[in-house]
């Protein structure tokens, strides 16, 4: 989102909050201990399921979680699994670092008193494009490893706006009366803020590139696949409110074939996203 589509007080707000979270004294949101070793999980050669399951399992509801997820219709074949072991033998270490990733995340980035509703919308859009890029990596066989987990932070921006202005709800009381308001200005600020924060936390460099300029444009593998996910999560009615999708991203990125074809079998993928 341009500059010119804020109002004057849209910009005038968009530059205290951006100034305030560049300011030396801003404490981002901390990256999860669990997390940072989710990251490590697909770089590591000799690490077993085993290894990953028992971490998984000293976390009761964790565990609970990763079988809920293993007996899901997007990766449920056979008899249900019985043991997170299992769960992890169907979903593989790449779609277990990224579960462990979101599930460490989510209550600090996707809950709000105030903005209950916004935040859930955020989370499930946040899966939805997650999903997608897993989903779309297998048309032009892209290497995956990094697919999912830019889906799954590629807003990371969005969230921090969204906390920073509750956080400070009486200074920013009239922004957060006004959706549409809160909205433009997360837009405008989120890729920016994203950038910043994921820096901090030493994501990746291709992730991080694709917080930054996911609706830059260009002709980045990985900013092609996120743009192409995110348009299909709106097509999924699972978009983000605050999101400029660009149209024509999936058409580009199959070249020409159908993307109804793609969102009828992708929206079976989908039914289990707001159990994750």
């Amino acid at each position: 989102m341009e500059n010119s589509e804020l109002s004057p007080m849209e910009q005038q707000v968009a530059e205290q909050i951006m100034k305030g979270m560049e300011s030396p004294s801003f404490q981002p949101p901390i990256f999860p201990a669990v997390a940072q070793e989710a990251l490590q999980i697909s770089k590591d050669p000799d690490l077993d399921l085993q290894t990953v399951a028992t971490i998984i399992e000293k976390d009761s509801a964790l565990a609970a979680r990763f079988l809920s997820v293993g007996n899901s219709s997007l990766y449920r074949r056979g008899a249900p699994a019985t043991s997170v072991k299992a769960s992890l033998a169907r979903m593989g270490l790449i779609a277990a670092r990224d579960l462990l990733v979101f599930a460490a995340v989510e209550k600090s980035f996707f809950t709000s008193k105030q903005l209950g509703p916004a935040m859930k919308k955020l989370r499930n859009h946040t899966l939805a494009v997650s999903a997608g890029c897993a989903y779309l990596a297998q048309y032009k066989r892209i290497n995956a490893d990094d697919a999912s987990l830019a889906g799954l932070v590629h807003d990371l921006g969005a969230s921090a706006v969204f906390k920073f202005v509750t956080d400070k709800a009486t200074q920013f009381k009239d922004l957060l009366a006004n959706e549409t308001s809160l909205n433009n200005v997360v837009a405008h600020l989120h890729c920016k803020a994203g950038a910043k924060i994921a820096a901090r936390w030493e994501l990746p460099e291709p992730v991080l590139k694709v917080i930054a300029d996911h609706h830059a444009g260009g002709n980045d593998p990985l900013l092609v696949l996120v743009a192409a996910a995110d348009e299909l999560s709106a097509m999924c009615q699972m978009g983000a409110s605050f999101d400029k999708v660009q149209k024509g991203a999936l058409a580009d990125f199959l070249g020409g074939a159908d993307p109804e074809i793609v969102t009828d079998a992708f929206m079976m993928r989908l039914a289990d996203i707001d159990a994750m």
